[in-house]
């Protein structure tokens, strides 16, 4: 709403900075002045989600961004569906065809979901990844990608990073390309699985393999 219209004898802004309750004397013409002008503009504070602090005043105008607004008989308003696309933006959240709702922690999403580039129709669907429940986990489902996709390491993607794990998907050299974890010999797991694989630093990097009482290095089966 607008800022209240005052009508003062002499000031166009205030120069009441502190309370003074009582003064134990009369007002002076500033300060009655100063008084309208102080109540027209007090405001509220409102933290943002950076954890800005801002001051609503009565011209702020507050925008939900994708909400619903509404009104009952009595003039109380209701927001609702913030961060549009049906999702309220908190607790679980579900999809239902094309709408994302939230209510808990958990996120359920109806089979199969299906990732895609901008602007993608009909067969397009579902082009860079297809999800199910049970019969595909598909990457590149429709084959129009040729790059890699990687999994990265707390590097992340700085020129010195290791990835763990990377799927080439460009031309003579389509296929997997796995870092297996090195451990120096001196130093080797001590939680482990029948079949794990590790790199032993100290020794050229050769994979080595658990097999159930042994660590063995897989080129000659010697135990490392």
């Amino acid at each position: 709403m607008p800022k209240a219209k005052l009508v003062t004898r002499s000031a166009t802004s205030s120069t009441v900075t502190a309370d003074s309750i009582p003064k134990g004397s009369g007002l002076t013409n500033e300060e009655l002045d100063s008084n309208f002008i102080n109540l027209r503009d007090q405001g509220w504070r409102l933290r943002a989600d950076d954890s800005t602090q801002h001051t609503i005043t009565a011209d702020t105008q507050i925008n939900f961004s994708g909400g619903t607004i509404t009104a009952d008989a009595n003039g109380d308003i209701t927001v609702s569906n913030l961060g549009g696309g049906g999702a309220s933006g908190m607790g679980n959240i579900s999809g239902s065809g094309d709408t994302i709702s939230s209510s808990g922690s958990t996120i359920n999403f109806n089979d199969p979901v299906q990732i895609s580039t901008a602007g993608s129709t009909g067969t397009d669907i579902g082009n860079i990844a297809r999800f199910g429940q049970s019969d595909n986990l598909d990457f590149n489902h429709q084959g129009s990608l040729d790059g890699v996709f990687a999994v990265y390491g707390s590097g992340a993607q700085q020129s010195t990073a290791i990835k763990p794990f990377t799927i080439n998907l460009d031309g003579n050299h389509q296929g997997c390309e796995i870092r297996l974890a090195p451990y120096n010999s001196s130093y080797l797991p001590t939680t482990y699985t029948t079949g794990m694989l590790i790199s032993i630093s100290s020794s050229g990097y050769k994979p080595a393999y658990w097999d159930g009482s042994d660590w063995r290095y897989v080129h000659d089966n010697s135990t490392v």
